[in-house]
């Protein structure tokens, strides 16, 4: 079974949030679009529960005319996972922290509460 998506090893690097193996994978492209499937990475078949479906469709509907700069800065607001490992958890004098999944996941989970009524 695959661990769940906010335990992917996520680190306080000095300019955000990186998930190391996944920067390696994509840092040839620099800014461009990825042009390729990711060695470990698969697509999605498609097949969605409906709670994942409702979910992507949240997330999409409010971040999804976001670019990538937009995005970028919505990691670093106070309070964010990354935020709060860097700046308040001695982040800074340790190169690449790690940010607890724990934190990421109660971070997502009020956001997700926030945006459904």
């Amino acid at each position: 079974m695959a661990a769940p998506w906010y335990e992917t090893g996520s680190k306080a690097w000095k300019y955000g949030p990186v998930i190391p193996d996944l920067y390696q994978a994509v840092k040839k492209w620099g800014s461009g679009p990825v042009r390729e499937t990711l060695p470990g990475y698969h697509a999605a078949t498609g097949v969605f529960e409906d709670s994942d479906r409702e979910l992507m469709s949240i997330v999409l509907s409010s971040y999804g005319h976001l670019g990538g700069l937009d995005l970028s800065n919505l990691t670093h607001k106070k309070d964010t996972p990354w935020f709060k490992v860097y700046f308040e958890r001695g982040g800074r004098e340790r190169r690449h922290a790690a940010i607890p999944g724990q934190l990421i996941k109660e971070h997502f989970d009020g956001l997700l509460r926030e945006a459904v009524p």
